[in-house]
């Protein structure tokens, strides 16, 4: 979905996905820099959430991946991955 289409208080469909492949039951922070304890939206079979866009001004998504990894002496380690999605929404002026 276009980020810049959507209103404060609305809904941003996104869609996450690991080498081409949807994550399902995924979180998704919804703004990670403004509220970043909140709770995270979940994502579905397809790798899709309806993301509630907080603010006017900066608004940043975040989710993290982490997968099982080989370290380079052999013994069993994880990798973590992250993807952020960034973008302002102008404000409103009165008049």
């Amino acid at each position: 979905a276009e980020p810049l289409a959507v209103r404060p208080g609305g809904l941003l469909r996104v869609r996450v996905t690991f080498d081409g492949a949807p994550l399902a039951g995924h979180p998704v922070v919804a703004d990670y820099v403004g509220a970043p304890g909140g709770p995270p939206v979940r994502t579905d079979a397809r790798g899709e959430a309806e993301v509630p866009v907080r603010n006017e001004g900066l608004n940043v998504l975040m989710t993290l991946h982490a997968i099982d990894a080989t370290r380079e002496d052999g013994r069993p380690g994880r990798t973590v991955m992250s993807a952020a999605l960034s973008f302002a929404l102008p404000f409103a002026h009165d008049g």
